[in-house]
């Protein structure tokens, strides 16, 4: 019974990193739709190892992150959505 449980968290835990993917591909192609320079800049400094992405989810809402491989966030939210605003703060 414990494996079984344990199983569906782990199945439910490896949707919501699925599910995070996702959201955090459509950020970034909302900042491309604000302005496709800074989309290319965060695209650079993913894919040279320089930054990863990481989105940050709580009650208020989410906002993606840079940071570097010092564990840093390299400026501010890159994107932050606020639940029942109906906008996004690039």
């Amino acid at each position: 019974m414990t494996q079984e449980i344990d199983e569906q968290i782990l199945d439910t835990l490896e949707n919501g990193v699925k599910t995070a993917l996702q959201v955090m591909e459509l950020m970034v192609v909302a900042i491309g739709r604000h302005s496709q320079e800074a989309a290319d800049a965060v695209d650079d400094l993913v894919n040279t190892g320089r930054a990863r992405l990481v989105l940050q989810a709580d009650v208020n809402g989410l906002e993606l992150f840079a940071v570097g491989t010092d564990n840093k966030v390299i400026g501010g939210p890159l994107l932050a959505y606020r639940r029942g605003e109906n906008k996004v703060c690039h």
